[in-house]
This record gives structure tokens, sequence and C-alpha cells, in this order.
């Protein structure tokens, strides 16, 4: 008897643990929508501001890590009014499991633009705000860096010209 009471109560124990996991990102499906606002950095001044929204959709392989593709919408309407649709690579690490997490976050594609296509990759960090079993909201910091070539044909010669754009953005998003 003595055994059996035992046992009850370390059952009983161990569940109330185990209900104390407030980890909502388990293995899985899982997709992202984030905005985000980039404003151009010029010879250390603010200069320009660029928007995209973005979707991503992958695979959430540990309560840890997170990786998908995405692609998206992006406007640069004081860069020469540049409009794209990005494709690129997604991979988020939450540094601890909980409701409220900080994450590192890296995006890296191609811009494919109404003008030269554009190279990125978009290094972040921010936290995580988990609001129930897969949903969250997510808020970031960032840099952006773009690259983008054009090739300029005079006289039978070929000259290829690279030009880059340093950007700092801010990042809300919904993960689900």
């Amino acid at each position: 008897m003595r055994k059996q009471a035992f046992l009850v109560i370390l059952l009983n124990l161990s569940v109330g643990i185990y209900a104390q996991n407030h980890s909502n990102l388990k293995p899985g499906y899982k997709g992202t929508v984030e905005q985000s606002t980039y404003i151009v950095i010029e010879d250390l001044n603010l200069r320009d501001i660029m928007f995209d929204l973005t979707t991503s959709h992958g695979y959430q392989i540990s309560p840890y890590i997170y990786t998908g593709i995405g692609t998206g919408a992006f406007i640069a309407p004081d860069l020469y009014y540049v409009i794209g649709i990005p494709f690129f690579a997604h991979i988020k690490g939450t540094l601890i499991d909980g409701r409220v997490t900080p994450f590192a976050d890296l995006k890296g594609g191609i811009v494919l633009t109404s003008q030269n296509p554009m190279w990125f990759i978009a290094p972040a960090i921010g936290y995580r705000f988990g609001l129930g079993k897969r949903l969250g909201i997510n808020v970031g910091i960032g840099y952006a860096f773009y690259l983008s070539g054009i090739c300029n044909i005079k006289n039978g010669h070929s000259n290829l010209q690279f030009d880059s754009i340093h950007s700092l953005n801010l990042k809300f998003g919904l993960d689900f």
C-alpha cells in the first residue's frame, strides 16, 4: 500500500513539473510574416527608407532552430522607386526555451527588382513573445547589406560595376 501511494504521489509531482514547460516552439511546420523598415546609411548619414513585407515557411527543427525559405515584396521609394520580389533562405535561432525569448535571425538571397537584381544578407536580433501553442510576435533590429552588379557595354568592351547599400532595419512579425 505504501509503494502504491508513493507511486501516485511521484506521478502527480512529475505531471506538475512537465506542465511548467511553457515552450511553444515544437518541431514541425512553421510560417512567419514580417514587415521590415530599412534606413539606408550612406557616409554615416541616415538617408533613404526602404520597406519589405515577407513570408517564410519551413521547419522548426527543435525549440531552438528554425529553417525555411521565403518571398515577399520589396519597395525603395527613395532609391529611384525600386520595386522587387525577394527570394531568400531563412534561419532563426532562439537562445532559450520559453514564452519570451531572445532570438538571432539570418536571411540571405536575391531581390529581383524592376532595375537590377540585388543580392542581400540580413542578420537581426530581437525578442519573440509567445501568444499560444504555436503563435508568437517577433520584434527585432538588424543590419542589411545589398549588392547589385551593373554591366555597361561601350565600344565592344564590358565593364562590371558594383553598387552596395548598407541599412539598419526594424522588424515586426508574426509566426504561426
